[in-house]
């Protein structure tokens, strides 16, 4: 029969628990270290311009208008179609 100091042996070690104020911290820098990334690519793309100062006006109607647009887009290319078909 087992004493106790020889069940003391078998006993399981507690697992090393971890400081979650330490854990906090790390995911915490990772997040900034993320968005300041994120910030830095976002200026980037900000700063440089997709579509040349001539055009950027109808970019614009194009962006804000664009269902009405397909739709008065559409109504032409159906009409042509009618009319070339006869």
């Amino acid at each position: 029969m087992l004493n106790w100091k020889e069940l003391k042996k078998f006993r399981l070690k507690k697992p090393k628990q971890f400081n979650l104020k330490e854990t906090k911290d790390m995911q915490q820098a990772q997040f900034l270290q993320t968005l300041a990334e994120e910030a830095r690519l976002q200026a980037q793309i900000s700063s440089t311009k997709v579509v040349p100062k001539s055009l950027e006006r109808m970019a614009n109607l194009i962006g804000n208008h664009t269902w009405k647009l397909l739709l008065v887009v559409s109504g032409i290319m159906s009409l042509l179609t009618e009319i070339w078909q006869r």
